[in-house]
């Protein structure tokens, strides 16, 4: 018989920790809005009026959920947010998106996404070989059929732009 796996993340400490960060965006709005006006002038609010509003409404939001956290801290410790294997599954999925954010800086978005799609179709998924060349070359080529020549959008290209001369 297979054993449960342990928590690896409480549902107290999940929610404790986004009360956090949502307080402190909340916090970084006031802050961006308290460089403007926050008033009422004469012909109507000013710059910082609402991003001012918006941003206390998210600090007390966040104050509240704290707060509700804490009171119900027996109850949320004992709930599992995620465990182990599940953090692994996220992890598997999270990691290579970030990689591919680095990646696109600096190569581009379509050399970025066929290396993406290599790594994650073929050694995450396990797929075969034929089928993972085959996305790892055709969903780029897709898109830049698509973006660049049917949206006449450009997307970036990186080091390969300059190489084959497309400006």
């Amino acid at each position: 018989m297979k054993q449960e796996p342990g928590p690896f993340l409480s549902r107290f400490v999940v929610e404790t920790a986004f009360a956090l960060f949502t307080g402190a965006f909340g916090i970084l709005i006031i802050k961006g809005a308290l460089e403007f006006s926050v008033g009422w002038g004469d012909i109507g609010p000013e710059p910082g009026y609402f991003p001012f509003r918006v941003g206390i409404l998210i600090c007390l939001a966040s104050l509240v959920n704290l707060v509700w956290a804490f009171i119900r801290h027996r109850t949320l410790a004992a709930d599992t947010f995620l465990t182990a294997e599940q953090t692994r599954c996220v992890a598997a999925f999270a990691i290579p998106v970030v990689v591919l954010v680095g990646v696109t800086a600096v190569l581009g978005l379509y050399v970025a996404t066929a290396l993406y799609l290599l790594f994650t179709v073929g050694f995450i998924g396990r797929h075969r070989p034929s089928v993972t060349i085959a996305l790892a070359v055709g969903t780029p080529v897709i898109l830049f059929v698509l973006f660049e020549y049917v949206f006449l959008t450009p997307l970036l290209k990186g080091p390969l732009e300059h190489l084959l001369g497309w400006y």
